[in-house]
């Protein structure tokens, strides 16, 4: 992002509008500081995604499995599922407009992931999506508790033994065949496309099981591979 002779600073700013953050170049003498918060990113600023960048989105996806877990605990109370509710859809809400903003600046090429190779993002991700990855590291590794618990209740609703492999599950519509001769920043955009269509989608959040399922591992393994 830094070219010979250039002398601007890196900087990590935050959106109000959509709470992402992102590493930016600014002059040395530029109003921009460290930690400021702009209204949005302006078009012409290269953008840089590192783990933080990521990592901002796991406060909305906390605040849904949160509440899930309450309203596990009071499964009659409907004026509580009610609130609860209300709570969730504010939650995706946040998320949809920082996946969109992510998706937008990716596929137009103003955002890059720094330190990160776009064709071995695609590799490591066409990896998963195949061959998979063992649930148990997944989650130590993320510190989560997601892709073991998604594999316990679906081997309880079948009588049957947990699946210890993990693989990255894509739409329907977006099957794995078309995506894959795709150019490495396209075919990654086309995978926030997914992640982002399973936010909206009205069937994953009937409880923490689905939401897990459909929506969270895929979030997790795009931080995990970046």
């Amino acid at each position: 992002m830094i070219s010979t002779g250039d002398n601007r600073i890196v900087v990590l700013l935050k959106s109000l509008t959509t709470n992402n953050r992102f590493y930016t170049l600014v002059p040395p003498d530029s109003d921009l500081q460290n930690g400021d918060v702009i209204a949005d990113f302006p078009d012409h600023l290269p953008l840089g995604i590192a783990y933080p960048c990521l990592e901002d989105g796991l406060n909305d996806f906390a605040v849904i499995r949160t509440t899930f877990e309450t309203l596990d605990l009071f499964p009659d109370d409907q004026e509580l599922r009610g609130e609860m509710m209300g709570i969730i859809t504010d939650a995706r809400v946040s998320l949809r407009r920082r996946l969109v903003e992510l998706r937008d600046k990716l596929e137009r090429g103003q955002a890059h992931f720094l330190g990160t190779d776009l064709d071995e993002f695609k590799e490591a991700l066409l990896h998963l999506a195949t061959r998979g990855h063992i649930r148990k590291t997944l989650d130590n590794m993320m510190k989560l508790d997601v892709f073991e618990s998604v594999a316990a209740v679906e081997a309880a609703d079948a009588s049957g033994v947990a699946e210890t492999v993990y693989r990255f599950e894509l739409l329907a519509h977006h099957p794995l065949d078309i995506l894959k001769p795709l150019p490495a920043r396209e075919f990654v955009s086309r995978v926030f496309d997914d992640v982002l269509e399973s936010v909206e989608g009205d069937r994953n959040y009937q409880n923490k099981y689905s939401f897990d399922k459909n929506v969270f591992q895929k979030f997790i393994v795009l931080i995990f591979v970046n």
